[in-house]
């Protein structure tokens, strides 16, 4: 009876030690070029992260940093069509052992977007078309916008 207590707290500290290593060498910028390639393709346009951190707890987060969606080339604007300090994404932990992401709350913080005017009048238009519909600009700033995810 004590052999087998002594293998399940052994196990139990393994398994500590191994989530301990893995948290403290684990970089998610290793992911950064993949995820905003993902994006870009997602979206056609260029989109740039120049950092990422993840903070593992109950309630993990994940914070990217100095991001800028680009509009395609065929645009004459070399203005983004938005860029933040920071988006700040809380993750439901549950679905992570599914392989799942299901973000709980989005924080973005200094977001800046620049609005495209049709030449028909003051309709803002975003798209992810490689046409551009651009007669003039519209600069919207905010210090920062959440939204809350009720479910």
């Amino acid at each position: 009876m004590k052999l087998l207590l002594k293998l399940f707290l052994s196990l139990i500290i393994i398994v500590f030690v191994a989530g301990g290593i893995f948290l403290w060498t684990f970089d998610l910028n290793r992911y950064r070029e993949t995820i905003t390639l993902q994006l870009s393709q997602a979206l056609g346009r260029p989109v740039t992260i120049e950092n990422m951190e993840m903070k593992l707890s109950l309630i993990p987060s994940i914070r990217a940093s100095r991001i800028t969606i680009g509009n395609p080339s065929a645009f004459s604007s070399s203005e983004p069509l938005l860029s933040a300090e920071a988006v700040d994404l809380t993750i439901a932990l549950p679905p992570l052992f599914n392989k799942e992401i299901q973000v709980r709350d989005i924080q973005i913080i200094n977001v800046t977007v620049n609005f495209i005017q049709t030449a028909e009048g003051n309709n803002l238009v975003v798209t992810a078309t490689d046409t551009p519909v651009q007669s003039g600009k519209t600069n919207a700033s905010a210090n920062s916008a959440t939204a809350n995810n009720p479910y």
